[in-house]
């Protein structure tokens, strides 16, 4: 995790000085970045939060792999209109 957490300093040091760059930002947008930043951090501080999420993205991952995942969707007859 600590390899994950550099990564992630990283690039959120490049957003920030990006952001800082662009001047169509409005600072709302630079709050609500600033807000992400918080809600990240706080999540990967929680270990037992993390493994869940890994645990639903290995899920989700198996499931779009899966032939199933590819069925069609489903077409619209002249009664469903």
């Amino acid at each position: 995790m600590a390899l994950d957490e550099k990564v992630l300093a990283e690039q959120i040091a490049r957003a920030k000085a990006r952001i800082a760059t662009l001047p169509e930002v409005t600072m709302q947008m630079r709050l609500n970045f600033e807000m992400s930043v918080r809600m990240i951090k706080r999540s990967l501080a929680d270990r037992d939060r993390v493994e869940k999420i890994q645990g639903t993205l290995e899920r989700a991952s198996a499931f779009l792999e899966d032939e199933l995942s590819m069925s069609p969707a489903p077409t619209r007859t002249a009664h469903s209109r």
